[in-house]
């Protein structure tokens, strides 16, 4: 079955398709391990050090549980990439940040890669070091601002999402982004809470989006590898 594992916080608001904790964003099988603690207080603003043990301990149980490689419910874990990857015998692909130099490497070197991220001030030069993109030049914008988001996603004041008010948000920070950086010539998200308006994104800034979603599809391929023609099996 080749399912993915997916390393989650603990939030509790609803997962809409495209969000990578809701299964109908894949066709194929995922399996989740909640991390008990890891609230995005301790994980996005804190980067909280005492979390890694139990990430860890959550990755070696989806590697038990059968899964083929290991994924995650939040970009910020970029700092813990490394330690996550030695600690199982699977791929680990912990932050869609990962993509970044790649991405930087597919543009004119002129161009710059934007980024979509939680909390703005919270993503420092720390998390581009983790996989070799400190020196990738960048434009970015944050959703705490946004009341919508800040109050659901980052302080989990409620559990129902107004979706249509996080989406009027998260284009709005879009497409000032793309206005204030005509060099922009890919866009990253590093938030998953955010994948699920990636079309709504790219229909407002004409540009390639990458995200969470995009990448764990790619490695959900490598895994897959059939010969050319063949049709692929049923589920």
């Amino acid at each position: 079955m080749n399912p993915i594992g997916v390393l989650c916080l603990e939030t509790t608001f609803t997962k809409i398709p495209g969000h990578i904790r809701n299964p109908a964003t894949f066709g194929f099988p995922v399996i989740y391990q909640v991390v008990e603690g890891a609230t995005p207080e301790r994980v996005v603003t804190q980067a909280d050090p005492r979390l890694l043990d139990p990430f860890i301990a959550a990755a070696r149980d989806l590697q038990a549980r059968g899964a083929a490689a290991i994924t995650s419910g939040c970009g910020f874990l970029v700092l813990f990439q490394e330690r996550l990857a030695d600690a199982v015998d699977i791929p680990v692909f912990a932050s869609s940040l990962i993509q970044l130099p790649m991405i930087h490497r597919m543009l004119r070197p002129s161009q710059r890669v934007g980024l979509l991220v939680a909390k703005e001030p919270a993503l420092t030069g720390r998390h581009l070091a983790a996989i070799g993109g400190e020196q990738v030049p960048v434009c970015m914008t944050g959703m705490s601002g946004c009341p919508e988001f800040r109050e659901v996603m980052l302080e989990g004041r409620r559990d129902t999402l107004d979706v249509a008010r996080l989406e009027g948000e998260v284009l709005g920070q879009v497409e000032q982004l793309a206005k204030d950086n005509p060099d922009m010539g890919a866009l990253l998200i590093e938030c998953t809470d955010l994948v699920p308006f990636a079309h709504a994104i790219q229909a407002a800034i004409g540009l390639p989006v990458f995200d969470i979603v995009t990448l764990t599809t790619m490695v959900h391929a490598t895994l897959t590898r059939r010969p050319y023609g063949q049709a692929p099996h049923e589920p």
